[in-house]
């Protein structure tokens, strides 16, 4: 097979993917193996599932300004404040923002309280 129609195929086999083809019936229509047809386009995306983005609840709006002010009080970056909660600075700000609720955030509370 020259580089042409490697190419070629590899064109024709992403148009067919993309139109929802399986690499069995790509091969078939190309003349080639379903395991060629893998090799050309590699594996097949898995489909995300359709998650909904949370809902921003009064508990996570509470959440969210408690912690705010918990840290902000004592004078921590998010930074410190993640490394005192042992999660990461993105979960901090994400939480910060009401982004992510924490289903744990009675318990997360409490705790603030009981920490320096």
């Amino acid at each position: 097979m020259t580089l042409h129609q490697i190419t070629s195929n590899r064109t024709l086999a992403h148009r067919m993917r993309l139109k929802g083809r399986s690499d069995s019936e790509i091969g078939a229509q190309l003349g080639i193996t379903r395991q060629r047809v893998h090799q050309l386009l590699g594996k097949r995306p898995a489909r995300s599932p359709k998650v909904k983005p949370p809902r921003e609840t009064a508990a996570t709006a509470d959440f969210a300004a408690a912690l705010r002010g918990w840290r902000t009080s004592r004078g921590l970056s998010q930074a410190q404040a993640a490394r005192l909660l042992c999660v990461t600075t993105h979960t901090v700000a994400s939480w910060e923002q009401g982004v992510n609720g924490c289903s744990l955030a009675g318990a997360m509370l409490k705790l603030m309280d009981l920490m320096p």
